[in-house]
């Protein structure tokens, strides 16, 4: 996509290198929203144009609430891939006995300190158990990204940085109203996710009436790194056919994905 697109591919707070404090507060979606919208304003160099958000997990949960929240004021368009929509996740699981049991280890990082200790203690065999067990094999994600996440881990108060994500988004309202969004939507969705469900992509209309959903069969929660080359050639479509009927290319594509 970069040969096409300015592409803006930021950590989110507490990931990775990001600068985060440890207060639950930091991390409630609203403010992590603003910190996008923010980005967009200090690298729109184009006045008039409004680019693409595309998000993923976490990231996928800011994008959502993003195009909520803003709408085409901001966006030209939105991706999500395996992040279910917030109305959506909230009903499967009150209704749906198999989305409690897949989303159940959130739970676990409700415990204050406890899954800061166990990842401490073994940092790389926990994550390399983590992906392992819930990627496809064989995949080249499997060795670029565990070495990634087990360099993140060792940064300052990251073990406790990246679960208050998880004690964020249940401690904490998120800070934006659910509405209707009025932007063209792709969703790119794995159907192997062992997390959620493939009914998180089904009955949506009424709140994303501009809803395009593809789904890899073959593929689990992360997208992204099993099929690479697919996934942004169907970003690019989404992307060309909404700019072909306004003037000039797509003009950016901004990504919040963990």
């Amino acid at each position: 996509l970069a040969r096409g697109y300015h592409v803006i591919a930021p950590d989110l707070r507490g990931f990775n290198l990001s600068e985060c404090s440890t207060r639950l507060e930091d991390v409630q979606i609203a403010r992590v929203v603003d910190d996008v919208h923010a980005l967009m304003e200090l690298y729109n160099h184009c006045p008039g144009q409004r680019p693409t958000l595309v998000g993923h997990d976490f990231g996928g949960a800011v994008a959502w609430y993003f195009a909520m929240k803003y709408g085409k004021e901001a966006l030209e368009r939105l991706v999500i891939c395996n992040s279910p929509h917030p109305h959506a996740f909230r009903c499967e699981l009150k209704t749906n006995p198999d989305q409690r049991r897949r989303s159940s280890y959130m739970k676990y990082f409700m415990v204050p300190w406890l899954p800061e200790l166990w990842l401490s203690r073994w940092p790389e065999s926990t994550l390399a158990d983590l992906l392992d067990s819930t990627a496809r094999r064989p995949s080249p994600f499997l060795h670029v990204q565990h070495k990634i996440l087990v360099a993140a881990s060792v940064q300052p108060s990251a073990l406790t940085k990246m679960p208050n994500w998880y004690r964020a988004m249940y401690r904490l309202q998120s800070g934006i109203e659910l509405s209707v969004i009025d932007v063209p939507v792709l969703v790119l969705w794995g159907v192997r996710d062992k997390f959620m469900t493939r009914r998180l992509t089904e009955d949506l209309h009424d709140w994303v009436p501009t809803l395009r959903t593809i789904y890899y069969d073959e593929c689990t929660h992360w997208v992204a790194s099993e099929e690479p080359e697919r996934m942004a050639a169907d970003i690019d479509a989404h992307c060309r056919a909404d700019a072909s009927s306004s003037s000039g290319d797509a003009e950016a594509s901004l990504s919040s994905a963990m």
